[in-house]
């Protein structure tokens, strides 16, 4: 039982940091400032989290990070 309320309370920390991730490759972002993301799909843009739940923009392949817009 306890095993189960201690794995529990690990994964709810991490999704009220901004994040969650199944996998290395699949996972979600919660981000304040942007709504859209699907327009980086297939894209060297990846979106960053920060500890304030709002996100930027980084580019993997240039290194450049951008602030998004509102």
């Amino acid at each position: 039982m306890w095993k189960i309320l201690l794995f529990f309370l690990a994964n709810l920390t991490t999704i009220l940091a901004g994040y969650y991730c199944n996998t290395p490759t699949h996972c979600t972002l919660y981000c304040d400032n942007i709504n859209d993301f699907s327009q980086l799909n297939k894209t060297h843009w990846i979106i960053v989290p920060r500890q304030d739940d709002s996100c930027y923009f980084y580019n993997t392949l240039t290194g450049i990070s951008i602030e998004p817009h509102n």
